[in-house]
């Protein structure tokens, strides 16, 4: 089995409506549908459970009737692959091609997911800390006006 996960940022998402994200997976289940048989097709479920919504679609790699997932997606092929899916579905959603031969790395989702909590947990200590500073700051105005009194 060969999983993808497919979507886009979330400027994409955050401007869409529920119909239109609907229409933007259905084509880009359809692509792999009319690329590699609808037979083969296991799997396509919408996650929008995370911050961005996104498509896993899981399907059986067949090439010339045989299980092939290298003759289909070695690296050429890939990149192939992207820039088709972007002619085919991202134009018609106004979406741009991502760079071709990026170094940029990806991690897991449980470790975006401990980036997530790690940035709540920093945000909410500097509000803490900020409230912190305020309130010494009424308490120290309050004490010079108890003195003065």
């Amino acid at each position: 089995m060969n999983s993808f996960v497919l979507g886009s940022d979330g400027e994409f998402f955050k401007d869409t409506r529920a119909g239109e994200q609907h229409a933007f997976f259905e084509d880009c289940t359809r692509f792999f549908a009319d690329k590699y048989g609808y037979e083969n097709i296991l799997s396509a479920i919408v996650h929008v459970d995370e911050t961005t919504p996104h498509l896993h679609l899981n399907f059986v790699p067949i090439n010339d009737g045989r299980l092939s997932s290298k003759s289909l997606f070695d690296r050429q092929k890939l990149l192939e692959l992207q820039t088709e899916l972007w002619e085919q579905v991202g134009k018609k959603y106004g979406l741009q091609r991502g760079k071709e031969n990026s170094q940029a790395t990806h991690i897991t989702a449980s470790e975006h997911k401990a980036k997530v909590i790690f940035q709540t947990a920093k945000k909410n200590r500097d509000e803490i800390d900020k409230q912190t500073e305020q309130k010494q700051a009424e308490l120290d105005g309050l004490i010079q006006t108890d003195r003065k009194s």
